[in-house]
């Protein structure tokens, strides 16, 4: 019996732009964040009797050590606030690991959130995305997650109202693509005199009456479509499905489609699904910062 049990949802990039790579090694970005409800489940129970963080999951493929993100954040938590209980953390994981959807650090969060409240540590939101941001630059949007723009590393936020009534279909290539190293196939000199899509503006628009989706770009994508073409043809295919817009999510390699009407998601879905993981979900309102 577990303690807490939470969703950890998944978000994708409504455009991305790459400023300039820092003095730190990292790189200024402008990204438009937006969670959906394609989701994990973390479940948390308390360990009365001893003070270790065990972690599980139904995937072999994500470690069970201190490189884990799940086992980073509770760890980042205890040093920063004692604690004698130690916990037991199961990961039900149905994000793609590696596919620019934010699984891992959605995860990070989601630990951080609900241990936050198992151990009465009672920290604000302002107070969880600090230590959130020592585990990732995507693991603070996820402590209040909806929609929002993101700079900086991708560490500063804000908040942005966003009517997004599209069916949101995803799908996953089975590729899995390094972030490192699609930053560094980036050329940052073409970059640079990229027009800026100015992703502030998309603050309180109703992106079914705007025009403005044809403006976005994500510019990741010359770079990783060029190297798998197999990512283009599944644009091509869900545009020609009658998709109001697709993009690459992050640094990929999932792509994703915005449809009007369910029929049309559906049916590409359908003759996709075949060869590649389909998910079919829609965008979250609200996050998790009045739980």
């Amino acid at each position: 019996m577990y303690d807490l049990t939470l969703p950890s949802y998944a978000k994708i990039n409504l455009g991305l732009l790459i400023k300039n790579k820092r003095s730190d090694g990292y790189h200024e970005i402008e990204t438009l964040l937006h969670q959906i409800s394609l989701n994990d489940k973390i479940q948390l129970r308390l360990a009365h009797d001893t003070d270790d963080i065990v972690f599980f999951s139904d995937n072999k493929l994500i470690p069970n050590d201190n490189n884990n993100l799940c086992v980073k954040a509770a760890s980042v938590l205890k040093q920063h606030h004692s604690t004698t209980t130690g916990v037991h953390i199961y990961l039900e994981k149905r994000i793609p690991v590696g596919a620019g959807l934010g699984g891992g650090s959605s995860n990070a969060a989601v630990v951080l959130l609900g241990l936050n409240k198992l151990w009465g540590i009672r920290l604000n939101t302002d107070q969880l995305k600090e230590i959130a941001s020592e585990l990732g630059s995507d693991v603070p949007f996820f402590i209040e997650g909806g929609t929002a723009l993101a700079t900086c590393r991708g560490e500063h936020l804000a908040a942005v109202r966003l009517s997004n009534p599209f069916h949101i279909l995803v799908v996953y290539p089975d590729i899995n693509i390094s972030t490192a190293w699609a930053y560094n196939q980036v050329k940052l000199d073409l970059t640079r005199t990229t027009k800026s899509v100015r992703l502030a503006y998309f603050n309180n628009l109703d992106l079914s009456k705007s025009k403005s989706l044809s403006s976005l770009i994500n510019q990741f994508e010359s770079v990783i479509l060029s190297s798998y073409p197999v990512i283009g043809q599944i644009k091509k295919q869900m545009q020609e499905a009658r998709a109001v817009y697709t993009s690459l999510s992050g640094s990929g390699s999932a792509v994703f489609g915005m449809f009007r009407h369910l029929e049309d998601a559906m049916k590409i879905k359908e003759e996709l699904g075949g060869a590649y993981q389909c998910f079919l979900t829609n965008h979250i309102h609200w996050g998790y910062g009045q739980m």
